[in-house]
């Protein structure tokens, strides 16, 4: 047995040794372990694992409508602020444990302060008040964003910090936060740095995936820098893990899944699980970068979101391919999936879902886990769907709402749906809005009038769902022409509430 075995076996030893105090104090376990952030995608998965083992848990969110939805699921849950140093004091009442997620995520519409207040002052505030009510450890959550771009990787948990935007630089200070109450011995814990996050019920990769189903995705650049994900999945188990792993204090882990790919890689297996042409334009770096500064430039100061802003440019250029062996070797944790695979789960939860829809023919699609489904075809969609706020406001706006309403995406997004639609209730729209509130989904008829000015019926399913910044909820709805309504066996678009699997953003990509 070399030095390296040795090594091996007795880190696995005291893995063992931390597993059995662990199980052992189960029994008695009764204080609970607060979740920041858990109506968000991550967060919500970590509270839905966390009950799964039969451990107590309690959520933290920021509004009552998020409460509603993770209660329904049996989820004791408060409704706090992390600005708001009461409201957190009363939530860590009797805690004995925290992971801590909340964060305001990337968006242009936001000044740096904002950013700031949640992302450093609300981490300030949990650790405070966590402090003062005993809570005896914190995993807190940081972001692999706060390297910037690897120089030279893979990069690991002691390569250069180079934060490129509001996010990362706030989300470094909030980490710094986080490590100065480790050190100075005011709380227990570690830190851990996701990779780029992904995952069944995510929303926010759907723009990629639709893109290239309509064969509208073009690089920019080459399309051969470096993206790493960890599946959401194997990152709710790394926090728990790192939770458990109370013997391991004041370190940063890095968390990702079992390769960095290329970003062609990635765009080519999504092209060829759709049976689409792989995308071949490449626009040039240099004047999208300006074109997005000019635009963040513009909107920024009235808080409207830019339609294109630097951070999507550096999706396409900057290296994120990361090293993970630390959190291997000391948290035992590794990814159970490989890429390919958690691609497919991702493609599949679309069509399942209705955001992608079954073509009529063509070869089944393969995957190592699931049944296999028919290839997706998203330029003819059965069903019409939109993204929209609680009050009708657009954000997504498929190709199949397109064809049958007569409006393209670039009118829509951005309009009121009930008035872009002249929309006629069977039932008060106060009265839908308090049910999908409650967490239910809401099946009814509607009349809309197209662009033509004809009036069409349809059968309308709602269901909302949440951001990551626990902010506002919005609405995911799905309408089927009346006249051509499904049959109850393939009528089931939202066969799986998105809120069993937490709660999802529209946006682009997560660092």
């Amino acid at each position: 047995m070399g030095i390296g075995d040795q090594r091996d076996y007795g880190v696995e030893a005291l893995r063992l040794l931390s597993s059995f105090v662990r199980m052992g104090s189960n029994s008695t376990e009764t204080k609970p372990i607060v979740v920041t952030g858990a109506a968000g995608f991550v967060g919500g998965y970590v509270v839905k694992l966390l009950r799964d083992q039969g451990r107590p848990v309690r959520a933290m969110v920021r509004s009552h409508s998020h409460a509603h939805a993770l209660r329904a699921l049996g989820i004791p849950t408060v409704v706090a602020d992390i600005r708001d140093r009461a409201a957190v004091r009363e939530c860590l009442k009797g805690a004995s444990s925290v992971i801590h997620i909340a964060a305001l995520f990337r968006s242009a519409g936001h000044p740096e302060s904002t950013f700031r207040d949640i992302n450093a002052g609300g981490t300030r505030i949990v650790f405070e008040e966590a402090r003062d009510a005993g809570v005896q450890r914190i995993v807190h959550c940081s972001t692999v964003g706060v390297h910037g771009d690897v120089a030279q990787p893979p990069g690991v948990e002691t390569s250069p910090l180079n934060p490129g935007d509001a996010y990362q630089r706030t989300k470094l200070e909030g980490e710094e936060i986080a490590r100065g109450f480790f050190s100075n011995g005011d709380m227990r814990g570690i830190v851990i740095r996701p990779a780029m996050i992904y995952g069944p019920g995510d929303l926010r990769t759907l723009k990629l995936f639709s893109m290239i189903a309509q064969q509208r995705f073009m690089y920019v650049g080459k399309g051969d820098s470096y993206v790493h994900f960890i599946d959401v999945r194997d990152l709710a188990r790394a926090f728990v893990q790192g939770l458990d792993a109370t013997q391991i204090h004041n370190e940063v882990f890095i968390i990702a899944g079992e390769r960095a790919v290329r970003l062609h890689e990635l765009v080519d297996l999504i092209s060829t699980s759709l049976e689409v042409h792989k995308p071949w334009l490449h626009l040039p770096v240099k004047p999208m970068q300006l074109l997005g500064t000019i635009c963040e430039t513009l909107c920024v100061p009235f808080n409207i979101e830019p339609p294109i802003f630097r951070r999507r440019v550096d999706f396409f250029t900057k290296n994120r391919w990361f090293d993970a062996s630390k959190a291997r070797d000391m948290l035992g944790f590794a990814p159970q999936r490989i890429w390919a695979d958690e691609v497919q789960d991702i493609l599949q939860w679309y069509v399942a879902n209705g955001y992608l829809s079954v073509a009529a023919k063509g070869e089944r699609l393969s995957s190592t886990k699931h049944v296999p489904v028919a290839p997706v075809d998203y330029a003819t969609p059965a069903r019409q769907i939109m993204v929209r706020s609680l009050d009708g406001n657009i954000f997504f706006w498929n190709s199949g709402a397109e064809r049958y309403y007569g409006f393209r995406d670039s009118e829509a997004v951005g309009q009121i749906s009930h008035e872009l639609l002249r929309t006629e209730f069977s039932s008060p729209l106060d009265e839908i809005n308090a049910r999908i509130m409650a967490g239910d989904a809401w099946e009814g008829t509607l009349l809309h009038t197209r662009r033509d000015g004809r009036q069409v019926q349809v059968e309308s399913k709602w269901m909302v769902s949440r951001g990551p910044d626990n902010d506002e909820p919005y609405v995911i709805e799905v309408n089927v022409d009346g006249s051509k309504s499904e049959t109850s066996g393939g009528s089931h678009v939202l066969a799986l509430p998105l809120i069993e699997y937490a709660s999802n953003t529209p946006a682009w990509m997560m660092v």
